[in-house]
């Protein structure tokens, strides 16, 4: 019984201090409801960054890279590490850029043409 008195200093501290600790404030968890549009904002980004790597793994696009220096896999990685608003702004870039420019103004010079012959046998 004697020990068990000599040895109740190293039981009855650190039970003080792990009772004192749990009474001190603690941040909280907060559960809030998740909007519909912050569902879909999520899951967009996780779109966006699954067309960036496929744009990535295509043959003509390593080859770029590889011209440049760049490593796909690194690449990879790097789209991995971009934030949300980084990922969607490049996104928007892409789908900013013009597609089949050419057909456009082929067809305009085209149409051009086809007026211009219209119209010549009238001079």
């Amino acid at each position: 019984m004697t020990t068990l008195r000599h040895y109740r200093i190293f039981f009855i501290w650190p039970l003080m201090v792990l009772m004192m600790s749990m009474a001190l404030p603690m941040n909280y968890a907060r559960a809030a409801l998740v909007t519909t549009e912050q569902a879909i904002e999520r899951n967009d980004i996780a779109l966006d960054r699954a067309e960036l790597k496929s744009l990535l793994s295509r043959d003509d696009i390593k080859n770029q890279l590889s011209a440049m220096g760049v490593d796909a896999d690194e690449a990879t990685a790097r789209i991995d590490s971009l934030s949300d608003s980084e990922v969607a702004e490049i996104v928007a870039r892409l789908n900013d850029q013009p597609a089949g420019q050419a057909v456009g103004s082929l067809a305009v010079v085209l149409l051009l043409v086809v007026i211009i012959i219209l119209i010549w046998p009238f001079n």
